[in-house]
């Protein structure tokens, strides 16, 4: 039995990212970056800079031992992203002074402080008016936060705990984490659906205009405009459609993601609470359904420019049809024409050939008169002069007959 090639690397996907288990009180900051150049390289000089300890590491994803607390690296489609767990730590810590040297572009930054359940009537924050709270994974855990940045620039959420199982938490924290960071990567394509419904009005503008621009007659000239015009219309429709197909589909598959975390998350509401994810579909929900309607809109400009430059092309071609229709009729009549032609001078060419043949017999009738009187008679040359004619004209019939008709 030969083993398949990737069936080791599957079994690595199955295991990729697991949690890490946490314990209360705790607090865990958490960045997502994109645009990192050099993935590799900026985990080993993190390392070597805070003097930090490899525990594991795969081509995704690794775990260290930092003097702050515990590291986690993990690499992504399209970002990466750096958790640190503090434990021992009730909340109201900074990050390390490094924790803000990452290379790349932050999308997410999070702060989540983890408290058990005698200390979270402290740590119910009066800060916001719009707080979220929701009690998740079966009353496990209570989760509350403004989903807004502070002055460090994170977002604070805070973890009340009832009971104390790490692991469990451990899944917890990465649900939590995953969601804002899927919600955030998934809220990038907005802008550019925006920007792209801007371009789309014009668009869609020009193609109005174009299609009350079309004549009710055929105009050879202002079809032929119109059709350049058209094909220009769908080249800027497909650079629309290339600029943003990559970033709403991904947009889409992290809303995916993002709905997923919060069917996983099991969230029972709190009376007087508004539960997180209702706060947190206010606005993404039609953000994506933005996304959604640009999507649709580019889909139904394109069948409406391919409507439009069917109906041109069918005029274009009616017209070169009747163009054409009319082009043979000339050259039919053209041919019958010589046709006619042909025949006058094929009659002409009998008499033609008959005269030059009665006048090469005359010459040898004449020297034969010496010895037969009689061929000296002018009834002689009429003669011949009828048979030649007759024998000519008879001959070119039978050659006619004889060439095949051409084929239609």
């Amino acid at each position: 039995m030969i083993e398949h090639p990737l069936r080791r690397a599957l079994d690595a996907e199955t295991h990729a990212r697991p949690s890490v288990a946490v314990s209360a009180p705790s607090t865990i900051f958490h960045l997502a970056l994109t645009g990192v150049s050099s993935l590799e390289t900026e985990l080993d000089a993190r390392l070597t800079a805070i003097g930090g300890k490899l525990l594991h590491r795969t081509d995704r994803q690794a775990v260290c031992e930092t003097p702050s607390g515990r590291l986690k690296w993990e690499r992504h489609s399209e970002f990466v992203t750096w958790t640190l767990f503090i434990e021992d730590n009730p909340g109201g810590a900074s990050p390390p002074l490094w924790w803000s040297d990452f290379d790349g572009e932050c999308v997410t930054s999070l702060e989540v402080a983890i408290v058990p359940r005698a200390e979270a009537e402290v740590a119910i924050t009066e800060r916001s008016k719009e707080l979220a709270r929701s009690s998740v994974s079966g009353g496990f855990a209570t989760v509350q936060s403004d989903f807004r940045m502070g002055q460090s620039g994170r977002t604070l959420i805070e973890i009340e705990l009832n009971g104390d199982d790490p692991p469990r938490f451990g899944r917890l924290i990465r649900r939590l984490i995953e969601l804002e960071t899927y919600r955030n990567m998934a809220l990038l394509g907005l802008p550019v659906a925006q920007e792209a419904l801007r371009a789309l009005d014009q668009l869609e503008a020009d193609l109005r205009r174009m299609s009350g621009s079309m004549p009710a007659a055929s105009d050879n000239a202002a079809d032929a405009q119109l059709l350049t015009d058209l094909t220009a219309l769908a080249a800027r429709l497909e650079r629309v459609r290339c600029d943003v197909s990559f970033r709403l589909g991904a947009s889409d598959a992290y809303a995916a993601l993002f709905a997923q975390r919060v069917v996983e998350l099991r969230e029972e509401r709190i009376e007087g609470s508004e539960r997180v994810s209702v706060f947190l579909n206010r606005r993404f929900a039609p953000a994506m359904a933005t996304c959604a309607s640009l999507t649709r809109r580019l889909d139904a400009a394109g069948l409406r420019i391919d409507r439009v430059s069917a109906l041109l092309r069918t005029r274009v071609d009616v017209a070169v049809e009747r163009q054409n229709s009319a082009l043979l009729t000339s050259m039919n009549e053209r041919a019958a024409a010589q046709l006619r032609l042909q025949q006058a001078v094929e009659g002409l060419s009998v008499f033609a050939i008959a005269y030059y043949l009665t006048g090469l017999l005359e010459r040898p009738l004449a020297a034969l008169g010496a010895y037969w009187p009689w061929l000296d008679a002018p009834l002689i040359p009429a003669l011949i002069a009828v048979v030649a004619v007759a024998a000519l004209w008879f001959g070119m019939r039978r050659l006619k007959k004889d060439v095949p008709a051409p084929q239609p």
